[in-house]
């Protein structure tokens, strides 16, 4: 199995990890993987969300002399 040929054949691909050891309990069917990816997007949307959050909350109030110049 090279780089090129990997995608050839996955059953193939499969049953050679198999072979050299892999454990099939470890691979996820559709539902499951579906379900990582989907949690892996929730939480980074969580974290973007917290990060925008942090930038907002740390911009100090101008003061009146700044609200001053700006009207």
């Amino acid at each position: 199995i090279d780089k090129v040929t990997r995608n050839q054949c996955q059953e193939c691909r499969f049953k050679k990890c198999i072979a050299v050891g892999m454990a099939t309990d470890l691979v996820l069917d559709d539902s499951k993987r579906l379900a990582k990816r989907k949690l892996i997007e929730e939480n980074r949307e969580k974290r973007r969300k917290d990060e925008l959050q942090k930038t907002v909350v740390q911009k100090p109030e101008p003061t009146s002399e700044e609200w001053e110049l700006i009207q």
